[in-house]
């Protein structure tokens, strides 16, 4: 989605918001891959009884 928003908006002379979407589009999945990582940790800390 990210992608054909930056492509449509490059394509549209808008290179800055291309941008700007891409950063939001990195920031987004960078937040949900440190919150899966967080069950992660919680579901191996409760499979070997951690803490």
């Amino acid at each position: 989605m990210v992608a054909a928003a930056h492509w449509v908006l490059k394509s549209a002379g808008k290179e800055d918001y291309a941008f700007i979407t891409t950063l939001g589009g990195v920031a987004v999945v960078l937040v949900w891959v440190i919150y899966q990582l967080g069950n992660l940790f919680d579901q191996v800390k409760s499979v070997f009884k951690l803490f």
